[in-house]
């Protein structure tokens, strides 16, 4: 299926002596032939009916193309056809969500991971961590690095810090929170 922008179009319900188009049937039809954009000056062939009557030169139209031999050949999408296509770029979309969605999990995980390691241990998990906490923090670009315990590394060559935690946990109570 593809969107195609209509050229040049013409229809015809006699054949070149002037007899009425058939079916082996006997029913009568219209032939509707028309070129576009998309395959320059070879013409496209198929049937006219309702669906195509109101296209003029200048209409985008989706249609299904079929190489026949030296013709092109046109089919009006079904139903079918046009939901397959929808579903197909729905599910694109939700692979692209999905992917972006878990990679993103993943990052707040590590995030979280780290932090927790921070506040259960009161050492960072790696100096990359450490290099980052010492960043002002993006709301409050003015108050210089962090401050977290001493800053003193507490073996050579190890990715953690001690945090002094001087402050006794009774210290903390209703009437005086910090």
């Amino acid at each position: 299926m593809e969107k195609v922008t209509i050229t040049g179009i013409w229809r015809n319900t006699t054949d070149k002596q002037g007899n009425p188009l058939k079916s082996a049937k006997g029913f009568p039809y219209t032939k509707l032939s028309f070129k576009c954009k998309e395959h320059g000056d070879r013409y496209v062939g198929g049937f006219g009916n309702k669906d195509n009557e109101a296209w003029v030169v200048g209409s985008v139209v989706e249609v299904i193309i079929k190489e026949n031999g030296q013709y092109l050949n046109f089919d009006m999408p079904k139903i079918e056809n046009v939901l397959e296509d929808r579903v197909m770029k729905l599910e694109s979309k939700v692979t692209t969500l999905d992917l972006s969605l878990e990679r993103r999990v993943r990052e707040l995980f590590a995030e979280l991971k780290s932090d927790l390691v921070l506040e259960m241990t009161g050492k960072f998990q790696t100096t990359k961590d450490f290099k980052e906490f010492q960043k002002p923090h993006p709301m409050f670009p003015n108050a210089g690095p962090s401050q977290v315990g001493n800053g003193i590394v507490t073996q050579a060559g190890t990715n953690s810090v001690d945090v002094d935690d001087g402050i006794p946990l009774e210290a903390y109570n209703d009437e005086h929170p910090f």
